[in-house]
């Protein structure tokens, strides 16, 4: 019997190893994620192993490539998004292009299962319960988080810059929550020469936003003259969510706010935060660029998903999206700037121990100019990414042909 069962694992991960493409330590799994019922494309659905942090999320066309460790190969693929009815299949019933059609998740207010107390909370309740209890559901060790990101930046809508990069992020416990940034490597740098002024300049580094943002929940201040309503309730594979949403106008309507979580109602952890600011010009930060153009931000978006992995809730996807305007001082002229960031985390690595000192492991802007080192094709083959759309192609392609720098970009 013993040697029989033996037989057939060995035939059954001999067929898996052929079926996919592979390197010596994963094989490859890549398709599209869809809507069952309307065929649309599903972009920032979670892709993972089950019972493990790796994973990656969807593009914006719903394509996604995932490296498997050929140690799990006995083990489950989740795909799961939230509206959404979760897929978990085998990995070794899997081939190595895959269609996932996901069923949403449609439920009237009465089908759903709101418990008494949970019908008596308003919507500044629920919001004061997610602060509360972030101690228990944030890390409460020091950890590690591998991950991908892509930037880009347009100016008067023709892009100028393109990066993609692997990093490293290094997070301390809550509350302290500092996290410390370490690019392992490039993957790809495109960029053109700018002779206008920008308010995100060379010297930006978009990892001081993030770490802001992600650290933990805004405090009262941050919308002090919030008030958050339930939105609506979804009932999802895992239980009950809340979204609540708040939204701030100044009396004169010099800019407008919004905040929505999405709240896990089982134990108040936040599952999705998303900010959004509209500012008219002259309102949000302005500043003189060179004593010829005037600056202001004009809108600002910034959305975290979190993701849970032994009882704790760990960054699973960062998105941020900014514009400014700018304005000629002494004639009519004027520009627009885009900078859109977007990081996904593919593992998790809990209780690291990390000095009580802070890691020197910033070293964003360091690493772009020193980017000298070819290209690291065996990383890349076992690094699982946020898969390229047409459209990014297509920045390349633009990039490329204006001859582009591949080592740096003087934006002044």
């Amino acid at each position: 019997m013993i040697l029989r069962f033996s037989f057939v694992v060995y035939l059954i991960l001999a067929v898996a190893l052929y079926c996919y493409p592979q390197t010596n330590s994963h094989i490859v799994i890549s398709g599209k994620i869809t809507d069952q019922e309307t065929g649309e494309h599903l972009p920032y659905a979670t892709i993972g192993i089950m019972g493990t942090a790796i994973g990656v999320v969807s593009n914006k066309s719903g394509q996604f490539s995932i490296n498997i460790p050929k140690a799990h190969l006995g083990d489950s693929l989740l795909v799961s998004m939230f509206g959404y009815h979760r897929i978990k299949m085998p990995i070794k019933d899997l081939s190595a292009n895959e269609h996932f059609k996901l069923k949403q998740q449609v439920f009237e207010l009465d089908e759903i299962l709101i418990s008494a107390k949970d019908k008596k909370l308003t919507g500044d309740d629920v919001w004061k319960l997610a602060r509360k209890n972030q101690r228990s559901n944030l890390p409460d060790d020091d950890y590690s988080l591998t991950t991908f990101f892509r930037e880009t930046y347009q100016l008067n809508g023709q892009y100028f810059k393109l990066l993609e990069a692997a990093a490293t992020i290094y997070g301390r416990s809550f509350p302290r929550a500092k996290k410390d940034v370490f690019i392992d490597e490039i993957r790809l740098l495109r960029g053109v020469d700018v002779s206008l002024p920008l308010s995100i300049g060379k010297d930006y580094n978009p990892f001081r936003e993030f770490q802001g943002t992600t650290n933990r929940l805004p405090n009262r201040k941050a919308c002090a003259n919030c008030s958050y309503e339930i939105k609506e309730y979804i009932a999802n594979d895992n239980g009950l969510l809340a979204k609540i949403t708040s939204k701030q106008s100044s009396p004169d309507f010099i800019y407008c706010r919004r905040f929505t979580y999405l709240i896990d109602m089982d134990n108040y952890a936040v599952l999705q935060f998303e900010f959004e600011a509209m500012m008219p010009f002259g309102q949000g930060f302005p500043e003189t660029l060179d004593s010829t153009y005037n600056s202001s931000l004009t809108y600002l978006k910034r959305r975290v998903d979190y993701s849970k992995y032994e009882d704790k809730y760990y960054l699973n996807q960062y998105h941020q999206h900014i514009k400014h305007e700018y304005r000629a001082i002494e004639s009519s002229e004027k520009y627009t700037s885009e900078h859109q960031f977007y990081l996904i985390a593919n593992n998790v690595n809990p209780n690291v121990e990390l000095q009580n000192e802070p890691i020197d492991k910033m070293n964003y802007r360091s690493k772009l100019e020193s980017n000298v080192q070819e290209f690291n094709e065996e990383f890349w083959a076992n690094y699982n990414i946020l898969l390229q759309t047409p459209q990014d192609e297509k920045i390349i392609n633009d990039l490329e042909e204006a001859k582009s720098d591949i080592t740096q970009l003087n934006d002044n």
